[in-house]
């Protein structure tokens, strides 16, 4: 089918379609707006906040070349956006690259977080001595551009956005240096009470955030 709609029936198996040549080019027209349709679809989809701030027609130009890159067209309408955000500058390079990543934040496997609410209640050196790990909805990206990020109207001016999904709702956070270094000390598990020596503050940030979980739900 991919071949026919790039080159006609005629590069197809003589016995594929059935009917004239000229019905046939007519259903595969069909077919072809429909894929197409489909596929800005999903893009429009992915980024409706980078969308709303380029306006349409920008927004379509640049669709129009990630679409038609030949790395695009086995992807899943699910990943049909990746790297689309490498396409723009400025702001709207911003917002892409914070919705490519709450779009990965949504979709990441429910995972208990050990914040406020786990530790509620919980005995000190308790807590201060579980294991935890990176929660897997966790995803942290720069702010591209000196321009602040302007989020259902929040405005972060903060150099790292942490996204997180401690339970339904995506979380966006603008943090420091000191946060994302601790959060990538969490590549693999460590005790609570290794991340608030390093930072006690930034520690506390991911906590509140929802960032972690315990790993794997036991304590030394």
């Amino acid at each position: 089918m991919r071949a026919a709609l790039a080159f006609g029936p005629g590069r197809c198996p003589p016995h594929l379609f059935a009917g004239p040549v000229d019905a046939v080019v007519r259903g595969l027209k069909a077919h072809a707006n429909a894929i197409t349709h489909a596929r800005h679809l999903a893009l429009e989809d992915t980024y409706p906040r980078t969308r709303a701030m380029m306006g349409d027609e920008a927004f379509h130009a640049i669709a129009e070349q990630h679409l038609a890159d030949p790395a695009r067209l086995r992807l899943p309408h699910t990943l049909i956006g990746m790297s689309f955000a490498d396409r723009l500058t400025g702001s709207a390079r911003n917002i892409a690259v914070v919705e490519w990543a709450w779009l990965k934040a949504h979709g990441a496997a429910d995972v208990d977080p050990f914040d406020l609410a786990a530790i509620a209640g919980l005995d000190a050196s308790y807590v201060a001595r579980a294991i935890v790990v990176r929660h897997a909805a966790a995803r942290l990206v720069s702010r591209i551009t000196p321009a602040p990020l302007v989020w259902d109207g929040v405005i972060i001016e903060a150099p790292f956005i942490l996204l997180t999904r401690p339970h339904a709702d995506v979380v966006v956070t603008g943090v420091d240096h000191t946060v994302a270094q601790s959060l990538e000390l969490l590549s693999e598990p460590r005790p609570l009470a290794e991340l608030l020596e390093f930072d006690s503050a930034a520690a506390t940030t991911l906590v509140t955030a929802g960032a972690l979980t315990l790993y794997p739900e036991i304590l030394l």
